[in-house]
C-alpha cells in the first residue's frame, strides 16, 4: 500500500504514523526498535519525511507528538513540522520516517510550547542507541534532563540519526481544525483536555504504541485493513479541504528534486570559494 503523499492535516499525519507502526510491528520490521526506551519514555515524536507531495512551505516533513503519563497512557497527538534540515541529508540517507524519544518531563515541557524548538539547542538530542548500547542510555534523563534520542526508519531497520540543528514547530492551525477549537500543545499533551474525534485513527495509534513498547508483533486483520483504507480516504479529503484554508502555506515538493538543487548550490558555492582563493 502506497503511503499518503500529503502531510498537511492531522488526519494525514496520524495515518502516516499508523502506517509506520504497522510496518514496525511486523515480524520482519522490528529490527533495532528501542522498545525499552519507548516503554520508559515521557513522550515521542513520529515524523514522515516528504518524498513527493504537499507539505508546509519550508518543511521537509510533518508528524505528531504524543506524551506518556506514569500509568503508561498516551495523550492525543499534537501536530508538528520539521524544518532546518536539508533534503539532501535525508534523501541521501534514504530516510523516510523519524522517531524522536523524549526521555524526561523537561523534554516534554520544552516540546509542549508553541514556538519552534531547535534540536541540540533548546532541546538536547543524541543519536539514538541500538542493540546493546541501549542499556547505557536507559537512565539518561537522570543525568542530563531535557534530552531526546533520535532514530530513522528505512528499509526495515531502525538506526540512530543526527538531527542537531533541525527545527520542530507546532502547527496550531492544524490542531485547531482537527479538534474544532483553539487549543495549545500543552493542553493536548499535558493537560489532556481534548476529546478524541470519531474515526480519527488515534485509538489505533495508541494500541500500536502499546504493542511496540511491549515488544509484541502484529499483522493487520482484514477488518483493520479496511478501516485503514477508510482513514486514508478521510485523510485525502481533509487535505483537499486544507488547500483552500491554508493557501500559500502549503506547497508541492519533490524531495529528490530539492536534494539535487541543494547539491548544485553546494557545488557552485565550492567553486566560488576556490576562485576567490585563486585570486
Amino acid at each position: 500500500m502506497k503511503k499518503l503523499s500529503g502531510r498537511t492535516t492531522m488526519e494525514g499525519m496520524i495515518w502516516n504514523a499508523n502506517h509506520t507502526l504497522d510496518t514496525l510491528l511486523t515480524k520482519t520490521g522490528t529490527r533495532g526498535v528501542p522498545r525499552e526506551l519507548i516503554h520508559d519514555c515521557k513522550g515521542l515524536v513520529l515524523l514522515s519525511v516528504v518524498e513527493a507531495g504537499l507539505v508546509f512551505s519550508g518543511s521537509v516533513g510533518t508528524g505528531v507528538i504524543l506524551t506518556q503519563n506514569d500509568k503508561g497512557e498516551w495523550s492525543a497527538p499534537s501536530a508538528l513540522s520539521l524544518t532546518g534540515v536539508g533534503f539532501g541529508v535525508l534523501v541521501g540517507a534514504e530516510t523516510k520516517d523519524i522517531l524522536i524519544i523524549l526521555a524526561d518531563e523537561q523534554a516534554v515541557n520544552t516540546m509542549a510550547g508553541e514556538r519552534q524548538i531547535k534540536l541540540g539547542g533548546e532541546l538536547g538530542i543524541t543519536t539514538g542507541p541500538v542493540g546493546e548500547q541501549i542499556g547505557g542510555f536507559k537512565n539518561v534523563s537522570r543525568h542530563s534532563g531535557n534530552h531526546a534520542l533520535s532514530y530513522s526508519f528505512s528499509k526495515g531497520l531502525f538506526v540512530g540519526i543526527d538531527l542537531k540543528g533541525a527545527v520542530l514547530g507546532a502547527k496550531s492551525k492544524v490542531n485547531k481544525k482537527f479538534y474544532g477549537k483553539e487549543v495549545k500543545p500543552k493542553e493536548i499533551l499535558c493537560d489532556r483536555v481534548v476529546a478524541t474525534p470519531e474515526n480519527s485513527g488515534i485509538p489505533e495509534l495508541h494500541k500500536k504504541l502499546d504493542l511496540l513498547k511491549q515488544g509484541s508483533t502484529s499483522e493487520l486483520t482484514e477488518g483493520e485493513v479496511e478501516k485503514k483504507e477508510q482513514l486514508r480516504s478521510a485523510a485525502e479529503k481533509a487535505e483537499e479541504d486544507a488547500k483552500e484554508e491554508l493557501g500559500d502555506e502549503i506547497v508541492y515538493v519533490d524531495a529528490k528534486e530539492e536534494a539535487k538543487k541543494e547539491e548544485v548550490s553546494k557545488a557552485e558555492a565550492s567553486t566560488a570559494t576556490t576562485e576567490v582563493k585563486d585570486d
